[in-house]
This record gives structure tokens, C-alpha cells and sequence, in this order.
């Protein structure tokens, strides 16, 4: 769990990145959306996404948006976006006729993957494949991507020996960085 949550973090803090600003930021290329969770937000995202270029000569790259991270509040609306056969509009989806059109969003294959953890009911993230572009990068301590489990049960010393108690030690050391802001779009709800 300690690990699952340092990682997500990073989108559900919107945390400062390499060049000190947030992960999702105007300046990022606008891969920030400030308004709820939608069928056109989730394929504005997307555009955005695919609108990103390469730092170096400024040509779009082409990413593809493949995953919708939302937190438990929005799973079942992520779900209906991402797999109704029909598009759902914006405003009242459950009260509206369904539309006669396609659903775009099903077609490009975005699917949507619940954080049981975030606690902030409205704001969601969009990414890549990590296939496409790097994104975050985790390192071990001693390479040592499992923890270790130390126990203290030598009879005839510390505290098995003084107070009949068993002691246990887990130690997993690791730390991260996002790579490139360029796979996210943040959906930070004020």
C-alpha cells in the first residue's frame, strides 16, 4: 500500500515536477482541465494529450490517452464513459434521451481504473501507456524492489530475552520522480 500510494501521489497532489511546477499546469502544455468529469472533458484530455510535443524541435508526438484514474466517487461515470455504445452528454446523463451518436471514447480504447484510496470526489487523471512515453521512474535502495523482514527471536537476547516478545522489522527504501509531465492531464476540480 505504501508504495501503490507514493506512486499515485504524484497526480493526486499534483506534485511539483522536475522543472518546479505542477504536474498538470497551464504551462505544461495545458495538460490541466478545471472542470468536472465529462464526455467532452475526457476527450479534451485526450486532444491534449495528443497535442504534446517534443521538447527538442517542437513537433506533436502523438500520445494516446489510455488510461482514466478516478477515485471511487466517479468509477461508474468513468466506466459509462469510457464503454457506453452511445455517447452520454454532458448535463444530466441520467435523465437524458440516450444520443444517436457513436461513442467516441470507447472507440479509442480509454479505460477507466478506480484509486480506491483518493479522497477528493471530483478530480481525475488521464495518461498514456507507459509503452509510449516515459513517466515515472522508481528506484530501490540496494535494488531491493522487495521489503526485507527482519525478525529478533534469538532466546537469549533483546526482547525475547527480557520481555518474552518477539520483534519484527520490514525495511523497503525507495524513492521516484516523474519523468515527463507530457503523459498526464490532470483534472483538478477547484
Amino acid at each position: 500500500q505504501t508504495l501503490y500510494e507514493f506512486v499515485f501521489d504524484f497526480m493526486a497532489t499534483n506534485a511539483n515536477v522536475y522543472d518546479g511546477a505542477a504536474l498538470a499546469v497551464a504551462g505544461h502544455g495545458s495538460n490541466i482541465i478545471t472542470t468536472a468529469l465529462t464526455g467532452s472533458n475526457l476527450s479534451s484530455a485526450r486532444l491534449k494529450m495528443r497535442n504534446q510535443t517534443d521538447m527538442s524541435n517542437g513537433k506533436k508526438i502523438g500520445l494516446a490517452a489510455r488510461f482514466l484514474w478516478v477515485p471511487n466517487d466517479l468509477e461508474e461515470l468513468g466506466f459509462q464513459l469510457t464503454t457506453a455504445d452511445r455517447a452520454m452528454p454532458d448535463a444530466n446523463p441520467t435523465t437524458t434521451a440516450m444520443p444517436a451518436a457513436p461513442n467516441w471514447l470507447k472507440k479509442v480504447n480509454i479505460t477507466c481504473i478506480p484509486v480506491d484510496y483518493w479522497g477528493d470526489a471530483n478530480n481525475y487523471w488521464v495518461t498514456a501507456d507507459v509503452s509510449q512515453t516515459p513517466m515515472i521512474e522508481i528506484g530501490f535502495w540496494g535494488g531491493r524492489e522487495e521489503p526485507e523482514l527482519f525478525v529478533q527471536d534469538v532466546p537469549n537476547q533483546g526482547s525475547l530475552f527480557t520481555n518474552d516478545v518477539i520483534t519484527y522489522k520490514i525495511r523497503h527504501v525507495y524513492g521516484g520522480a516523474v519523468l515527463d509531465f507530457r503523459g498526464f492531464v490532470g483534472g483538478i476540480v477547484p
